[in-house]
């Protein structure tokens, strides 16, 4: 090894590093300005910048920096969402995750089981997520135009939803019901919450209740 090695290798890595904050805060300042931007033409605009430094920062991550999923992975998620298209059925998609996300945080920041009211609205959510998918309308009537095109977009998303995360379309049933098994065995059979009976019935249900792979 050079005595200059080690130099080259530093120096690179500290590039990497700076292009990568260059591309963040590139991102960052555009979502800023994009919130306190009030006209029409001018919220396009910088929209339009923002999904260009997206695609620079993921092209970035992608390539350079070590990442959860393989590139395999990123690439076939681009095909999916970096179109017109893609773009706006992401902003209905991350909406859909992104509120199902803070129940489930607050749930976990205070080390409790969903109420049934956010179940409910779980449940909603899962509705609109797999509604998104569908080829007609609430109404019955069929879909057309670019609502057609996002529907037939959000069914390839399903395929690849269903093959990363195993995501299952009865989850919200499946939340409900075991909430309601869980209210069961306290209420009607008398059995203490977090005790080990009431843990070895409901390790029991999910047991037989969760889908084999």
């Amino acid at each position: 090894m050079g005595i200059f090695d080690n130099f080259f290798d530093n120096s690179s890595e500290y590039l990497l590093r700076e292009r990568r904050k260059k591309l963040e805060l590139a991102v960052e300042n555009l979502k800023r300005q994009l919130l306190v931007t009030q006209g029409i033409e001018m919220r396009k605009e910088i929209q339009k910048q923002l999904y260009i430094a997206e695609d620079a920062l993921d092209d970035e991550l992608t390539a350079n920096w070590h990442r959860e999923y393989k590139p395999e992975f990123y690439i076939e998620q681009r095909k999916l969402w970096r179109d017109d298209i893609g773009r706006e059925l992401k902003k209905e998609y991350d909406r859909i995750w992104n509120k199902m996300g803070e129940i489930d945080k607050k749930s976990e920041s205070i080390n409790r089981d969903p109420t049934n009211d956010e179940l409910d609205i779980k449940g909603k959510l899962w509705d609109e997520y797999y509604m998104l998918g569908s080829l007609s309308n609430a109404d019955g009537t069929f879909k057309t135009g670019i609502d057609l095109e996002k529907a037939q977009r959000m069914q390839e998303v399903y395929k690849f939803d269903m093959k990363v995360y195993n995501i299952k379309p009865d989850m919200g049933l499946f939340e409900r019901k075991k909430k309601e098994y869980a209210d069961n065995l306290v209420a009607q059979m008398g059995i203490r919450e977090g005790s080990q009976e009431y843990k070895v019935k409901m390790a029991d249900w999910i047991e037989k209740n969760t889908q084999k792979k």
